[in-house]
């Protein structure tokens, strides 16, 4: 692109220094013309004066006098048509001497606007060669970008070929993840379940207790079948407030100590719910209800 800027530009730099030159030349020769046409009318001039003064002098008479006028009439024609010319070269001189004055304006104005051209070629020139530079600069660059993009295609081809040689260990992998997470979730719902069995238990135990202490104490209040926890309080309480630690005989004398050791666990003697405390522990089946006692939980 500046190569082909800088050609027009070069093109005018050189019609405008072949055009001064030729006008410096033209300048040349109208001096010359100038100073040759000075030289014939000092000779003409000189010539016929000097034709007059040899008439004059060559005879002081009347016949003398006419031989030189008749000898000087046709040289003052001869004059008469050369100041005409004169006059007319002199004319031409000064018009010369004005488009000569032209042609030094010209050649000034020429000169510098050669120099600006030249300025502007140099200054072209430079730019042109800090951007081949720049460009050269440039292509190497991208040459090397080019062999690195070469260079990662062939890695990308050597690891596309590991990855599907590898993919099938992936889906090894995934399976164990799978059936590992399959595995911890069976796991999960059956302790889930064994929980929810366990709570099961432990909730009929409870109402067996609460319904033979009902049948025993006959409670004031009324509990809904389903609130496990408020049916062990209220036996608690009964048990608490009905048993007294003086009173013995009956069918709860034997296990009231055992039932107010193992509700407080203050009083002498193995508290319920501890190792030991237990009589029937080794014959619990961990379904939350003492065999050794219809109205007593088991806290093993």
């Amino acid at each position: 692109m500046c190569g082909r800027e800088l050609r027009p530009r070069e093109e005018d730099s050189t019609n405008s220094f072949i055009c001064l030159l030729k006008k410096m030349k033209e300048m040349r020769l109208m001096e010359k013309v100038v100073e040759e046409t000075e030289e014939v009318r000092k000779l003409k001039l000189g010539g016929c004066w000097d034709v007059a003064g040899e008439g004059l002098e060559g005879g002081r008479s009347r016949q003398g006098v006419a031989l030189a006028v008749a000898a000087v009439s046709p040289r003052l024609r001869c004059c008469q048509a050369f100041t005409e010319r004169m006059e007319a070269l002199a004319e031409h001189w000064r018009d010369l001497h004005a488009r000569r004055a032209r042609l030094k304006a010209h050649v000034v104005t020429s000169g510098t606007t050669v120099k600006e051209n030249e300025r502007l070629r140099t200054q072209a020139l430079k730019k042109a060669k800090e951007e081949k530079v720049e460009n050269s600069k440039k292509e190497s660059e991208l040459l090397g970008a080019r062999r690195e993009l070469e260079s990662l295609r062939k890695q990308h081809q050597k690891l596309s070929k590991k990855l599907l040689k590898y993919s099938l260990f992936k889906r090894y992998l995934v399976e164990v993840v799978e059936n590992s997470q399959e595995d911890r979730w069976a796991k999960a719902q059956d302790r889930a379940a064994r929980k929810a069995m366990e709570l099961k238990s432990l909730t009929m135990a409870i109402h067996s207790l609460f319904q033979a202490a009902s049948a025993r104490l006959q409670p004031q209040a009324r509990v809904a079948a389903g609130d496990s926890h408020r049916q062990l309080d209220m036996v608690r309480g009964q048990l608490g407030t009905q048993l007294s630690p003086g009173a013995g005989g009956g069918p709860w004398g034997s296990r009231r100590e055992m039932w107010v050791r193992g509700r407080d666990g203050r009083a002498g003697g193995p508290a319920l719910g501890t190792p030991g405390g237990c009589k029937a522990q080794p014959e619990c089946s961990g379904s939350g209800f003492c065999p050794s006692s219809p109205t007593l939980l088991c806290h093993s």
